[in-house]
């Protein structure tokens, strides 16, 4: 066994890895989506009741 090697066993328990593929960028992932946007998508407008003009 090489004297070099012996001197740094046990040093690095964790090897460097890449970054989280399966994690998104923090530009692609927005934390805050448009309220207004969601706002508009979940209004009960178009499930209110419109008086029909045609009686």
């Amino acid at each position: 066994m090489k004297k070099d090697k012996q001197d740094h066993e046990g040093e690095e328990l964790i090897p460097e890895v890449e970054p989280r593929r399966d994690m998104p960028d923090k530009k692609e992932f927005d934390p805050m989506p448009d309220r207004d946007l969601e706002y508009e998508e979940n209004s009960n407008e178009k499930y209110r009741d419109h008086p029909s003009t045609d009686k």
